[in-house]
């Protein structure tokens, strides 16, 4: 799979990209239908890990995606948060996971509680589904970090274009 890293400036989901959050998801499949995604899973899919930093921290988002006749698949799986340099801050940190069609589809994403772990220790975060995205549109991931410090939160983001098989 062809994949680039781009700036997040560049990247605007479409203003009216219909959002299927919360109905591409496998709890709303049957058993049949989530057997056939795990197996595409495991063999078709392209890993890959996020990596965002801003000052003295370091988010990491572990992630999965392929293409499947019109359709981009994508699931993280865990994170990790990293302090550098004794830099000090509690485990009140956030994640947003997304990814859209680029420049047309849908867009799906989600966001954790503010409570995730700057331990620099893996930590579950299984999230993902799929949308529709057209013949000459690709696939975007980002995943951002908020990063719970004394004082301003500060924040970073990566992001990753994945072309189109189609």
């Amino acid at each position: 799979m062809n994949r680039q890293v781009i700036p997040k400036e560049s990247l605007q989901p479409e203003k009216n990209a219909e959002d299927v959050s919360k109905t591409n998801i496998l709890v709303n499949l049957t058993p049949e239908e989530r057997d056939k995604i795990e197996k595409e899973l495991s063999d078709k899919s392209t890993a890959t890990t996020l990596s965002a930093s801003t000052g003295s921290f370091i988010g990491d988002l572990k992630i999965k995606y392929w293409w499947s006749v019109g359709l981009f698949y994508c699931y993280s799986s865990e994170y990790r948060i990293r302090r550098m340099d004794g830099q000090g801050g509690g485990d009140k940190a956030n994640l947003t996971f997304s990814f859209s069609g680029d420049p047309n589809g849908q867009i799906w994403k989600t966001s954790s509680g503010d409570n995730l772990k700057q331990d620099g220790g893996w930590y579950p975060f299984g999230n993902g589904g799929w949308i529709g995205v057209p013949v000459g549109s690709d696939g975007v991931i980002t995943a951002t970090f908020t990063f719970d410090k004394f004082g301003g939160d500060p924040q970073a983001s990566a992001t990753i274009r994945v072309k189109n098989p189609n």
